[in-house]
């Protein structure tokens, strides 16, 4: 009994079998993303500090527990992108922020 090769595809001209595909731990290391233009980097670092100076104000009037407080921190400085949208539309409204991140919160646990 001898085992037959099995092609995928077309059968190479010549009746020989395929060439042998490249492992892909020999192809070339991918190319990070490159990071952020400047400008919109300023523009998450203006949200993070919006988000997390709401946070703060929240957490020392109390309507935050504490693991509250850590998680929606964590969520603003790891640029969670529902946080710094609701950081973005309710900065001049901490009632709507703080229902609304607690929403997001509890979604996430």
């Amino acid at each position: 009994y001898r085992a037959l090769p099995i092609f995928f595809g077309r059968r190479p001209r010549g009746g020989g079998p395929a060439p042998p595909k490249p492992h892909p731990a020999a192809s070339p290391p991918m190319e990070t993303a490159p990071p952020p233009p400047p400008r919109l980097m300023e523009e998450y670092v203006d949200l993070m500090d919006v988000a997390v100076g709401m946070i703060a104000s929240l957490g020392q009037e109390g309507l935050l527990s504490e693991e509250q407080e850590v998680a929606l921190v964590r969520m603003a400085l790891d640029k969670d992108p529902g946080i710094l949208v609701l950081a973005k539309h309710y900065h001049d409204d901490a009632k709507k922020f703080h229902a609304y991140s607690s929403s997001l919160l509890a979604a996430t646990r």
